[in-house]
């Protein structure tokens, strides 16, 4: 799936849940789908208070969601495409990606 135009083209990968290619004027932005992260990197308080284990879920979340569903609104100069995954941890939730 993809939408071309002048000067740019874009691919959609739904096995993957995103975009997969972006080319523009000749040149590739893109050339593999992004993930999303719910993980930020430890400081020292974090690593002293044990925080790397209590909050390993949100590492994991992200790393290893669960691509569902996609979705697509044309519009006249516009298409929203969305990407819905559930993540990888206890409890469970799904989150939504639109580009």
């Amino acid at each position: 799936m993809g939408v071309h135009g002048e000067n740019f083209s874009m691919m959609f990968d739904k096995k993957e849940g995103g975009i997969s290619s972006l080319k523009y004027n000749g040149f590739e932005y893109i050339t593999r789908t992004p993930k999303v992260s719910f993980w930020r990197a430890m400081t020292d308080n974090d690593t002293s208070a044990s925080e790397p284990y209590n909050l390993a879920q949100w590492y994991a979340a992200g790393k290893f969601a669960k691509y569902k569903t996609v979705s697509w609104l044309e519009q006249e100069d516009a298409l929203k495409i969305t990407f819905t995954y559930q993540a990888a941890c206890v409890p469970t939730f799904e989150f939504t990606v639109s580009e």
